[in-house]
Order: C-alpha cells, then sequence, then structure tokens
C-alpha cells in the first residue's frame, strides 16, 4: 500500500477533474494493494474492488496504456466506486462524501473523537492542540503515559512543531510516509497529554485522499492512533469499532469498501543516519528479501507471542508479514491465522518446516505443535527466544562468522526451562554458547 501521490492530489484539488474532492482517488504510482488483494493475480476481480463497476471515464483511462491509471485495480471515480458516509455511534448515517468529510473536521474541531477508515483500518482521531480531548482519550483508553501518533497535512506544518533534520525529512515524505520518531519543539501548542515527559514526537503526514481532505477544513494537527482493544489488532469495519470503542468514539467516517487485509502504521526512527524500523507494516510489508544461497526446505517461521510477525522462506526469498501484534486475544488469533493463510494462498506455499519459540505456552508455538499434529511431516524447529534475535542480526548484516550478541529485550523461555532476559552469547549460524545473563528474579 503505498500514500497518495501529488498528482493524485492535484487531481483532487482541480475543480475542473471529475475526480474533485474524491477521497479515494489513487493511480499506479499509489493507493491501496495489500489491504485490498483477497488472491492473487492482483486483478480488480481478486481484490474487494470486484463489487465496484468502472464507469465510462475510469474505464477508458484504466485501459489506455498511456495514461497512469492503466491497470490500477482500485481506479474509481465519485460515481463507480466507494463512497464515504459519517455515522453517529449509534449507527444513524449524517452525511455522504465531500459533506461528510467537512463534518467531520467540523466534529473534530468541536472536540470530538472520531474513528475514521484509513487505507489499512481505523485510526482514532482528534484535535491534537485539545488537553480536554487527548486526556479524555487517555482515561477511556486506559493509556496513562504511551505516547500518541499525531497526523500533519504536509511537512510544513511538522517543522513547525518539531526540529528535524534531512533524512527524517526525507522518510516522512517518501512514498510510504510512515510514523517518525522525531525531536518534537518546545512551547507549540500541541497538548501535553500527547506524549508526556519525553522530548520524542511520532508524527506522519496525511497518506492518503481522505486525510488530505479532512486537513482542507483544519487548521490543527490531529491526533491518529490505531483504532483497537489493547494486544487486539487494528480494527477494519464500522460494526466492530461500535462493538468494541463505542464507549471512545462519538463518531465513525466510513467507506464501503472492504479492508482485506488490515495493516497499521509503519514507524521508523532515524538514529544517526541509520533507518531503524521499529514497526514493519502500511508501505513496507509484505517486506522482501533476497537471500545468497537457495533454502532447501519451504520454511513458515511463526515468531513469538508479543508483537508478532510472521514470514515465509523458499528458494532464495524471505517474506516478512506485516506487524500482527500481541497474540493475547481471539482477535489477534484470528489475526495471525489469517495473515498466515493469506500468504500462504499469495505465494501458493504449504511449508514442509516450521520453525517456531521454545516457549511452550506461546500461542505461535501452540500453533506449531497443531500444524505438526495435523501434518505428522512437517519437520518442527524451535528456537530460543534470544538466539533469534541474535539471529536475525546476523541475518540482516549477511554475518557467517561467530559473534558477540546481547539480547536486551526482556523475557524468554531459556533451555533450563527458566525465563532468560539479558542475555549475552557467542553465537554461529548453527549454535551458541551463553556465557553470562542478567540474574534471575522471579
Amino acid at each position: 500500500d503505498i500514500a497518495i501521490c501529488d498528482d493524485c492530489i492535484k487531481d483532487i484539488d482541480d475543480i475542473g477533474n471529475f475526480r474533485y474532492n474524491y477521497s479515494l482517488t489513487n493511480c499506479t504510482n499509489c493507493g491501496p494493494r495489500y489491504s485490498i488483494i483477497k488472491t492473487v493475480p492482483y486483478d480488480r476481480a481478486n481484490t474487494s474492488m470486484n463489487d465496484f463497476k468502472l464507469c465510462k471515464k475510469c474505464e477508458d483511462e484504466y485501459k489506455n496504456p498511456l495514461n497512469r491509471r492503466y491497470h490500477a485495480q482500485p481506479v474509481a471515480c465519485e460515481d463507480c466506486g466507494p463512497n464515504m458516509t459519517l455515522y453517529n455511534i449509534n449507527n444513524s448515517i449524517l452525511s455522504y462524501n465531500i459533506k461528510a468529510i467537512e463534518q467531520t473536521a467540523n466534529l473534530i474541531k468541536d472536540g470530538y473523537v472520531i474513528a475514521v477508515k484509513g487505507m489499512g483500518g481505523f485510526h482514532i482521531v482528534c484535535d491534537a492542540t485539545n488537553d480536554k480531548v487527548v486526556n479524555k482519550l487517555r482515561e477511556i483508553k486506559n493509556r496513562p503515559n504511551k505516547p500518541f501518533a499525531v497526523m500533519f497535512n504536509n511537512i510544513n506544518s511538522i517543522k513547525q512543531y518539531t526540529n528535524i533534520n534531512y533524512q527524517e525529512e526525507e522518510i516522512l515524505t517518501s512514498k510510504e510516509k510512515p510514523i517518525v520518531i522525531v525531536k518534537k519543539r518546545l512551547n507549540t501548542n500541541l497538548s501535553s497529554y500527547i506524549a508526556p515527559n519525553i522530548s520524542k514526537l511520532g508524527c506522519f503526514i496525511a497518506n492518503c485522499g481522505i486525510h488530505h481532505l479532512l486537513f482542507k477544513y483544519l487548521q490543527n494537527p490531529i491526533v491518529a492512533t490505531s483504532a483497537n482493544l489493547k494486544d487486539e489488532p487494528i480494527i477494519r469495519s464500522k460494526d466492530e469499532i461500535v462493538d468494541k470503542l463505542g464507549n471512545i468514539v462519538d463518531f465513525v467516517l466510513d467507506y464501503n469498501r472492504d479492508i482485506v487485509n488490515s495493516s497499521d502504521d509503519s514507524i521508523i526512527q532515524n538514529v544517526e543516519n541509520y533507518k531503524i524500523k521499529l514497526r514493519n507494516a502500511r508501505g513496507y510489508a509484505p517486506t522482501h528479501i533476497k537471500i545468497e544461497k537457495d533454502l532447501k526446505n519451504k520454511v513458515l517461521c511463526l515468531g513469538a507471542n508479543q508483537k508478532s510477525t510472521i514470514a515465509l522462506g523458499f528458494k532464495n526469498n524471505f517474506i516478512l508479514s506485516p506487524y500482527i501484534g500481541d497474540l493475547n486475544s481471539i482477535s489477534s488469533m484470528e489475526y495471525f491465522n489469517r495473515t498466515i493463510n493469506s500468504f500462504k494462498n499469495f505465494y501458493d506455499f504449504v511449508p514442509d518446516t516450521v520453525v517456531c519459540d521454545l516457549h511452550p505456552k506461546y500461542e505461535s508455538t501452540k500453533y506449531a505443535f497443531k500444524l505438526l499434529q495435523d501434518n505428522p511431516n512437517i519437520k518442527l524447529i524451535q528456537v530460543q527466544h534470544h538466539y533469534a534475535h541474535i539471529l536475525s542480526v546476523m541475518a540482516e548484516n549477511a554475518l557467517e562468522d561467530e559473534v558477540l550478541g546481547f539480547a536486551f529485550d526482556g523475557t524468554g523461555y531459556g533451555d533450563d526451562g527458566n525465563i532468560w532476559g539479558g542475555e549475552v552469547f557467542i553465537a554461529s549460524r548453527k549454535e551458541y554458547t551463553r556465557i553470562n545473563h542478567i540474574k534471575y528474579f522471579r
């Protein structure tokens, strides 16, 4: 999924264009892909756009090899494509399309909390300069300190609130438009409740037409935090918003195209000119990594219980899924299962080897043993948690030699049945020796 491009923004802003003020404008250079695809090949019939028949104008663009919308699968306009609807929390319709967006902006100004459907799921949105509403959001979400991300209209707006360097500006304005952790300016009108007691701020630029149009009517930046309950994945549907977050949000801005594969916002931090990905999701995932030697097996890797991600390995490819979340709820496990099935479907992939964590009570480990039970011919490999972290850094940096590895990521099940955490290993690609660690505690 790629953030809206400048050409599509020009189309939305051009009163003479038939897509003027159309919030779901896209072309071959931008817009949804992963979030709408059901199966391969990536054709309109295999996406959630299948329900929308192209009008003559859109069809002409779609079929013209010289047009930038040639075979752009989500191509549409207000006449033939999905449209916006604003609902109150009782599911009553208030307005449609640009009127819905204008009304949403006015409600944000008036201090309401709105669920707004983005490319990969819903955000919970409110005025980022309003202490009262930001504090209310903290109380209702039971989130006393964790920072909220803030969405801005453009890079110039971000510069008014932060001190960013050239590299950070490049990432913020890239085609992915992720959340970037930057140094915030003091003495702005941003609410002190957004990122209390820290000098950093997670910012991102409006990444789809809906956000761009909202900022036509808003002067202030907005809090835009993922719409979900604790430990659950980002919410994809209006009904789930009403069911799970009806006590938090006052209104819902929705569009009638299904999000097939949800995808949270990616998070990047620039450290001494090195781009560190803290969450691999919208814009970056699925991530494809080439390796030097072909794998002999088809490998499904299931990750840990927290900050879950899956990966497929076949031939000389690694495919990493978007960030899934913590596997502590039924919703998260449904998302975990759905992601595995989607990826197996996309890549026509049937694993003969499954890799999981050592911890017997991780949901991902339970999934691996269930797979083994159903398919006794599958080879199961369990990897100690901290060794897996060190191996991933070795893989990322193509390190062949033995390394001295430090893993300070919290806890993981150890070889001796104790909970390990704060580990020092001498490790190779095949084995490791534990040479030191933080002492055990209850």
